[in-house]
């Protein structure tokens, strides 16, 4: 899972990589710290 500059959080899946893009830098933040709590 990597947080790139310009609000971009990317997950490499099995098979696949995930782009999450947000208009508000505050919700990508949420949304990696859900992430990381429920690994």
């Amino acid at each position: 899972m990597n947080l790139s500059e310009d609000g971009v959080l990317v997950m490499q899946l099995e098979q696949r990589r995930l782009l999450i893009r947000v208009q508000n830098i505050d919700d990508l933040e949420k949304i990696y710290k859900l992430l990381i709590s429920t690994q």
